[in-house]
This record gives structure tokens, sequence and C-alpha cells, in this order.
């Protein structure tokens, strides 16, 4: 039975809105936990104020990798400590944690990518994403507080920061011109739709201990067949160039296997890379 009392961390952010609008739409009391609704994650006595709930998705945090490089600490204090903060505040409420985790193996040993890969310490985001991984080990095992990580790949949608991939190709598409890195770089894309659906499941089907599950479409496209997909929708006038030069620490190919999510939650991505961009491109011109 789905849960009925429901706290959303980060719920004004780009995963949080259409989280919220989902929920709502399902009936049930959604608290918006958020800066906009002056409650600060860092902030424990606005968390102890919150009123009563079964289940708390954290999705608050800080999450543009070149800027954890520039402010690291910042990055380990709100993704570390944030996350800290909701385990205890779950703890006292004898309720769970959903955290939305991110891609956190660096360059993949093997593809498709399971959990049981390593991770690896390989940005400043990550590892604040790793030790918040492990806060929600910790409490399951020494407080019974149960958590479910969902290792979210490469989103996308409307709403998501400007500074992020896909956003910058619909932008730069629609404004005739675009500049990007190597054209060659793999990822898997996974519509903002898919991620939601996602959350959903988890907070269907319960957890005990902490469980980790990857997030993705289970598919990797290079940069350059995103752009040539995104222009059927936008049109082919814009003027594209590449800069092929591999940047530091930079990962070459990213693909999921997301079989142990479909397993245990019955999840699946419905979105093509595709079917993605053209709901994103459609949503993004009814808006400008």
């Amino acid at each position: 039975m789905p849960d009925t009392r429901i706290v959303v961390t980060g719920a004004s952010g780009f995963v949080g809105t259409h989280l919220r609008e989902a929920l709502e739409a399902r009936g049930g009391a959604v608290t918006c936990a958020s800066l906009r609704d002056n409650v600060d994650v860092l902030d424990m006595s606005a968390l102890r104020a919150l009123p009563e709930f079964h289940s708390l998705v954290h999705l608050a945090g800080r999450t543009f990798v070149p800027d954890s490089w520039k402010s690291p600490r910042d990055y380990y204090e709100t993704n570390v400590t944030g996350t800290l903060n909701c385990l205890e505040l779950c703890r006292e409420r004898n309720a769970r944690l959903i955290l939305a985790s991110t891609y956190v193996y660096g360059d993949p040993v093997y593809l498709p990518i399971d959990e049981r890969h390593p991770v690896r310490h390989w940005n400043p985001y990550a590892s604040s994403k790793i030790l918040a991984e492990q806060l929600c080990e910790a409490y399951a095992a020494q407080f019974d507080t149960p958590s479910c990580i969902l290792r979210f790949f490469n989103l996308f949608g409307l709403g998501q920061n400007t500074a992020f991939l896909m956003p910058q190709i619909v932008h730069g598409l629609h404004h005739g011109r675009l500049a990007l890195g190597n054209p060659d770089s793999r990822r898997d894309f996974l519509y903002i739709g898919d991620a939601v659906e996602a959350i959903l499941a988890a907070l269907d089907a319960g957890c005990t201990g902490c469980v980790r599950f990857n997030v993705g479409s289970g598919v990797s496209h290079r940069v350059s067949d995103a752009v040539r997909i995104a222009q059927k929708f936008l049109g082919g006038d814009a003027v594209v160039t590449y800069n092929a030069d591999q940047r530091p620490n930079d990962v070459m190919d990213i693909v999921a296997n997301v079989s142990l999510i479909g397993e245990r939650l019955g999840w699946r991505p419905r979105y093509t890379l595709e079917h993605g961009l053209e709901m994103y491109i459609r949503q993004y011109l009814d808006r400008i």
C-alpha cells in the first residue's frame, strides 16, 4: 500500500518538483521541506518541526560536479551532514529514508555497471554521496533505520539547471549555437518521468535494512547522438561545435545494469532517449 505521509526534502528542486506533482496526484499527505519552505536540512530544529511521516525522500543537496571541485566543503557539509540529519530524524520518528544518490563508480571496470561494482571517490560530489550512503548503511545496522538508496545515472527533463548537458543541448539548439565537449562520450540518459516512477516504486515496496539500486535506462548514447535526436524536434539549423579533448577524470562510457531494481521493486524504464527528449522539448517550447 502506498505511503500516505511523506516528507520530501529538496521539494522545490528539479526532481522534487516532478515528484511532488506525482505524489499529490496520488493523494495522501505530502510535506515539502526545502529552503523555499524555510526548511534547511542542516538545521535539525527545522527538521524536527516537521509533521509526522512514514517516509522521508531525501532529494536536497548539491549536485553539479564542476562546482564540487571549487567548493568541496559545501558539498560535504550539505550532502553528508544533511543526510545524517535526515537519518537521525527518521530514527526518532521510526520512519524510513529514501536517498537520491548518483553515479558513484568512476571509470568502470566492466559494463554494464551493477550495484556490486566498486565505488570510487572520483570527484568531491561522488565522494559526498558515497559517504551519505555509508551513513545509511550504519543507521540501518545500528538503529534499524531502513533506507533505500537510488543511484540515479544521467537525469534530464524540464526544470533541470541549465549547467547540465541536456538543458545546454536544448537551449543551444533552440537559440542557434551549441558548443560541447567530446562528442563520443557515452552516457546513460534517464528521463525524469522514469526517475519519479523509481521513487514511487521504492515508496510502495517498502524496505528493510539498507538497499541500493541503480536507476538508469540501461542503454548508453553518445553525446552526439543526443544532439542529433534533439535536432529532430528543434530543427537542424544550429551551429554545433565540439571540443574533443578529454576532461580530467572524465568517463568515456557509462551504462547501468538495472536488473536488480526490476527484480526487487518491479521498476523498468519506460522512456527511450528519443521519447524522453521529445517530451522534454515539447514542454520546454510550451514554457518559453
